[in-house]
């Protein structure tokens, strides 16, 4: 890695200037000359004034386009902290934006880390620095403040470096990955690695220094025929370049991924950056045209963006001199976030300078909201100001031993309490926040101190659930009164039960009967009596218990209906002696009634006031046939007098004679099915398609499929007026060629 440049005063304000006002670049001005004098007489280790420092900083912000706001934060970053310089000075000379970012940063570097093997308090207390920052850009200036120490990290102690290291990695290289800036993240992991793992690093170093030569050869190669390959899309100005290969990440897929140097493809690697998504893939499939792309090596990160809004497409190739070779292809746009995240969102409207684009229904920021699940936006609220969902709805921390604890908001020094451990929370007696003594109902706020004290003689109390906010603590508290009051709970659980019994006007006895322990089988319970205590303590709702034996009611209630509705209608049957018998031929049958009631166009012998539907299973259509089905609480279902289902003699006893009201009618459509056997042409299907809709009302699904290499079996649904349509319709369709047979299907 080079060693970075020193930049200077000038420098900020010539960068400043390329897309800042005059009058915001005078504003940065002034924030330097402030943090000149303030810092006059004071040193780095290094030996190089302080103010060299913020103003790298400065410049780090500058590059990545920030307002005048954050670079003018970047020279003020450590006037309170290191300086007599108070905050209320710097809000009254630069105003109370500044000065909270400022304030920002101070907390920030209040904040001690303390490494931790376990993963999930890291990433707690990454996440109480984002919680604790008033204005997200205090994050991005202590990012720019952390890059310039890393780069300036040989000059203080080993152990100091290790430490800084590993703090930078653990912490501050991925929120720069979570704000998707990478022109930060990639050099904080770099200068990490040299730290942590300096025979790695040098190795790395000295083997892509070794083949840079030969490396930069193959890559200018492939851009030259590239280029070649995409000349014909007549693209403006498309840049094409080698993509540098970061020390980490080599080091990242040596180790974790278990790669050597060979296996990683993207060691050779260049990116094509054009103006459009549309060209993206036109540039991509100009390349997969001439070279062989490697299997599972594509990746669509346009259509698919990386959680913090990354977007780019990545394919590796067999490129030349047959070596596998990684292409990145992505509009500017994509460019300019993948490199400065949500910095990218603070950038001018190119060409008009002094005008930030805060536009917050822009399309470009829908990323970033994602990826803090920030609440959409009022109109006029600046994008800087929004507050993640995630943490306004926690608090975050810290034990005596350094830890940081997530809680949900409200929470209190109980949550605390349970949370370290479930003995602690039992014997829990007081609590200290912050080294006071506080009331065990207080508020925890992010980035208090919590000690818990505790005392054998203590033990829970049931007016905790209201002071306990978290899930895991409730559940302990309720595991301890289970262990110690079961009768109690057991008669609690059964008044509770009875109460919404009688409430719901359910029969009492059913807190006894085998609905209840069905019920307790079916959650894993014991008995009825466990169950009973766990709603006593609480850990099941009562509601869901009476819901449950609610609806055995209702089904038994319904059930009952039903066999009365049953034998209302056989009844009614008995009493017109308006039987069916199916080997009798239709002539035979008894016409029904055509002065009573008809229902759908069906009349029922004898019978008033029943449902009638018609059957699935044979389709039946005016003229057809029929005959009615008592169903088992359902009413009649007409079914075709040839239908299967109802051939048997059992079925036979449930039979009454029906009968369309008008056979030949016109005004409603009914559906049927049908069958359609041939030998496979072409244009079959649409030959079939054009009779359909020519003769059928609608047609309402068609498919088909191969029986044999030449045989197909083509399945029609459709809607007709009546009998006569259908005929006319199966006759149009048997009169096409190939066409062997047209059936009327039955579901068996």
């Amino acid at each position: 890695m080079t060693k970075p440049r020193i930049w200077t005063p000038k420098d900020v304000m010539k960068k400043a200037q390329t897309y800042m006002s005059p009058a915001e670049v005078s504003k940065v001005e002034l924030a330097y000359q402030f943090a000149n004098k303030a810092h006059r007489g004071q040193y780095r280790k290094s030996g190089d004034k302080y103010i060299s420092h913020p103003t790298q900083v400065a410049y780090i912000l500058a590059g990545l386009k920030m307002d005048e706001e954050t670079v003018c934060s970047g020279f003020l970053h450590d006037v309170v902290q290191d300086t007599p310089v108070t905050l209320k000075q710097v809000k009254a000379k630069f105003g109370d934006t500044i000065a909270l970012i400022v304030y920002g940063v101070t907390k920030l570097d209040k904040i001690k880390y303390h490494p931790h093997k376990n993963k999930k308090l890291t990433i707690n207390f990454r996440r109480l620095l984002l919680a604790i920052c008033p204005d997200i850009r205090s994050m991005i200036v202590k990012l720019a403040d952390r890059l310039h120490n890393m780069e300036t990290l040989r000059y203080l102690p080993a152990a100091k470096q290790k430490t800084t290291s590993r703090e930078t990695f653990d912490v501050y290289a991925p929120l720069a990955d979570r704000l998707g800036i990478g022109a930060i993240k990639w050099r904080l992991q770099d200068l990490c690695l040299k730290y942590l793992k300096p025979e790695a690093y040098h190795k790395i170093a000295s083997h892509l220094s070794f083949k840079r030569t030969q490396r930069n050869e193959y890559i200018n190669s492939a851009i030259k025929q590239v280029r070649g390959f995409i000349k014909n899309l007549h693209l403006h100005h498309p840049l094409l370049y080698g993509r540098p290969k970061h020390i980490y990440s080599i080091y990242h897929k040596i180790t974790v991924r278990h790669k050597s140097f060979d296996q990683i493809f993207d060691f050779l690697a260049m990116r094509v950056i054009v103006d459009k998504v549309s060209q993206c893939y036109a540039v991509l499939s100009a390349i997969e045209t001439h070279w062989l792309p490697m299997p599972g090596r594509f990746k669509d990160y346009i259509a698919n963006p990386k959680p913090n809004g990354y977007r780019s497409l990545h394919i590796t190739v067999i490129g030349p001199k047959k070596r596998p070779f990684e292409i990145q292809i992505r509009t500017r746009k994509m460019h300019h976030i993948a490199e400065y995240g949500v910095a990218a969102h603070w950038a001018y409207k190119a060409g008009i300078k002094g005008k930030v684009h805060t536009n917050n229904n822009n399309s470009q920021l829908n990323w970033f909201k994602r990826m803090i699940a920030v609440q959409e936006s009022k109109a006029n609220q600046p994008v800087y100001n929004l507050k993640s969902d995630l943490f306004s709805n926690h608090v975050y921390v810290f034990t005596p031993n350094g830890d940081v604890l997530e809680l949900p908001k409200g929470a209190g020094p109980l949550d605390v309490a349970y949370q370290i451990h479930t003995e602690v929370g039992n014997h829990a007696m007081g609590a200290k926040v912050n080294g006071k003594i506080v009331p065990l109902d207080c508020h925890l706020h992010n980035g208090d101190t919590v000690a818990i004290m505790t005392s054998t003689k203590a033990t829970p109390s049931r007016d905790w659930y209201r002071i306990i906010k978290s899930r895991n603590a409730k559940r302990k508290i309720r595991q301890y009164f289970k262990q110690h009051d079961h009768d109690e709970n057991v008669a609690e659980g059964r008044n509770q039960v009875l109460r919404s019994l009688r409430d719901h006007k359910y029969p009492a006895n059913l807190i006894n009967s085998d609905q209840i322990e069905e019920i307790a089988n079916r959650r894993n319970f014991n008995s009825t009596e466990d169950l009973l205590a766990a709603v006593g303590y609480g850990a099941v709702g009562v509601n869901s218990i009476v819901n449950n034996l609610g609806r055995y009611v209702k089904e038994q209630r319904a059930k009952q209906d039903r066999l009365d509705e049953e034998k209302r209608i056989q009844n009614a049957a008995n009493s017109s002696n308006k039987k069916v018998v199916l080997s009798q031929r239709p002539h035979q049958l008894e016409p029904a009634d055509t002065t009573k009631k008809s229902f759908q166009g069906i009349v029922i012998g004898g019978i008033n006031n029943v449902l009638v539907r018609l059957s699935h299973c044979c389709y039946p259509v005016p003229g057809d046939p029929i005959v009615g089905y008592i169903t088992h609480g359902n009413g009649i279902s007409i079914h075709r007098r040839d239908c299967p289902h109802i051939a048997d003699d059992k079925s036979q006893q449930r039979l009454v004679v029906a009968h369309w009201s008008n056979s030949n009618q016109t005004s409603t459509y009914y559906a049927t099915k049908l069958s359609i056997d041939a030998y496979d042409r072409g244009n079959l299907v649409k030959d079939i398609i054009q009779v359909g809709s020519e003769k059928a009302g609608q047609i309402i699904s068609f498919s088909g499929g191969y029986d044999t290499q030449t045989d197909v079996t083509m399945h029609l649904k459709v809607e007709v007026h009546n009998l006569k349509q259908l005929k006319d319709l199966m006759t149009g369709l048997q009169s096409i060629s190939k066409v062997r047979k047209v059936t009327r299907e039955m579901s068996k």
